[in-house]
């Protein structure tokens, strides 16, 4: 089941039910450790997705004009709020 709601509101309820076995969360880290502290009382099983850091890396041996494009893609497609967006650009020292 999905359930859609604000912080307090909807998860203290989710987190704190005991028939409630396991949450799955994407969404900021902050709140996964909430999640994770409230839960454990029930010994919840959880699954985070946590925004990350993922790194775009090109190598030397790369089509550049197409990394370029993909690069582009990753780290602007859906105003970068997909779980899979990269913030960041790295290059091999020779390109």
């Amino acid at each position: 089941n999905l359930v859609n709601g604000f912080g307090e509101d909807a998860g203290r309820a989710l987190t704190e039910h005991r028939d409630i076995k396991a949450i799955g969360f994407v969404g900021e880290s902050r709140t996964g450790s909430m999640i994770m502290k409230q839960g454990a009382e029930t010994l919840k099983r959880v699954h985070f997705e946590l925004g990350g850091k993922n790194p775009v890396i090109v190598f030397a041996d790369a089509d550049l004009e197409r990394a370029a494009d993909a690069a582009v893609f990753m780290i602007y497609s859906l105003n970068g709020e997909r779980c899979t967006s990269s913030s960041r650009l790295l290059f091999e020292a020779s390109v």
